[in-house]
């Protein structure tokens, strides 16, 4: 086994047509090893078609508590008030979201993604990192541990407390693989020379722009990632740097 192994998850499948076909693209011909699914949006079961036809990507679920409508229902301190959507106020919904709820709609969602995939995910992790609130946490590391899930540790500390429940996940998941001066194949290639022993996730944001991100102020950076994820560069410096890409089954509590 290596001593370097890495995870490379394609977070918001089904987030747009566009992020979906570009996450199999980067998987197809790039680095990309992982993705995690949103299942309450609109383009969730064309998600699901294209990530078919890649068995080699794994999926988990990208839990979502903050955009697009529930799929549970009677969630609603989840809810922005007088709507059936999602409340996106993040300091709002932090304050107001109740841990019942919270548990009722990531069941629901671990359902629906039975249902549009057939399997159970490969992992779970969070849209904007929810899962780092200990209102999410908690329920989720309860749910993870009894079903066997790896679950994202965002840094030390939230992995300590994962394992601590009995969670798998990567030994660190690096984040810095964001925004346009942060995505281009020298950022990529520094990245990947300074990765320790052990498994690392990194979190990335590829896919083709499209009318579903008007709401979105990540765009034209999704396909900034895509071009580097999927450089010749970065596979011949995986080689070079004799680093094993994996997916979350690699990980252990």
């Amino acid at each position: 086994m290596s001593a370097r192994q890495l995870i490379v998850n394609a977070d918001d499948a089904g987030r747009s047509p566009g992020i979906s076909r570009g996450i199999v693209a980067a998987h197809r011909r790039g680095i990309v090893t992982s993705t995690t699914l949103m299942v309450n949006l609109p383009w969730s079961t064309a998600a699901v078609a294209l990530l078919a036809d890649a068995p080699s990507l794994a999926v988990g679920l990208h839990l979502n508590l903050c955009y697009g409508t529930p799929v549970a229902d009677d969630v609603h301190s989840l809810l922005a008030p007088g709507t059936v959507s999602f409340q996106r106020d993040e300091p709002v919904l932090q304050a107001t979201m109740r841990a019942k709820d919270v548990e009722r709609e990531l069941l629901a969602q671990l359902d629906r993604f039975e249902e549009l995939t057939g399997r159970a995910p490969d992992h779970i992790d969070s849209h904007r990192h929810l899962h780092l609130w200990p209102v999410v946490l908690e329920p989720l590391a309860q749910i993870a541990r009894e079903r066997g899930l790896p679950v994202r540790g965002y840094d030390d500390e939230h992995a300590a407390r994962l394992r601590s429940a009995g969670v798998a996940c990567s030994d660190r998941c690096i984040v810095d693989f964001f925004g346009s001066d942060h995505v281009s194949v020298p950022a990529l290639a520094a990245i990947l020379r300074g990765l320790p022993p052990g498994i690392s996730e990194l979190m990335c944001h590829p896919g083709f722009d499209d009318d579903a991100l008007t709401d979105s102020s990540y765009r034209i950076e999704r396909e900034e990632e895509m071009r580097t994820l999927c450089h010749p560069t970065i596979r011949e410096l995986l080689d070079t740097e004799r680093i094993e890409l994996v997916t979350f089954a690699a990980t252990e509590v």
